[in-house]
């Protein structure tokens, strides 16, 4: 690596550590394989698509809710502040995955089934999501 290399790669180092933070999830070796293989089809990374199912799932809460959240403020409120909003926000479980419990029971309210579908295969592109009711 040239020292200019070096330099760049500092300098988005620094940059990636003022402005962005990391989220993650922990998932058996089984479950994991079977993302990488998702995401193996798909064209994306894993990362990738994490970051672009978080996103989706924000602006589909602030449409269905008319709503803006708002980041600076929700990185600052206290648990009695969400709490409170929480209890004045309807809880739609339809938008819950498939499995989001461990009882994973047909009469589970968050037991629906939905649908992901890659928007033409594209890296970090758009996820489409087709909800049907539980059978």
């Amino acid at each position: 690596m040239t020292e200019a290399e070096a330099k760049r790669q500092q300098q988005r180092r620094a940059w990636d550590a003022e402005h962005l933070r990391s989220i993650g999830t922990k998932l058996t070796p089984v479950e994991l394989a079977r993302l990488d293989a998702y995401c193996f089809r798909i064209r994306t990374t894993r990362y990738s698509l994490l970051r672009t199912l978080v996103l989706e799932e924000l602006a589909a809460y602030e449409r269905e809710n008319r709503v803006t959240l708002d980041a600076p403020r929700a990185a600052t409120e206290t648990t009695a502040e969400r709490d409170e909003v929480a209890r004045r926000t309807p809880q739609k479980s339809a938008t819950r995955p498939t499995g989001c419990c461990k009882t994973n029971t047909s009469s589970c309210a968050s037991n629906t089934s939905a649908t992901t579908t890659p928007n033409a295969g594209k890296s970090g592109g758009p996820i489409n999501r087709a909800t049907t009711s539980a059978a």
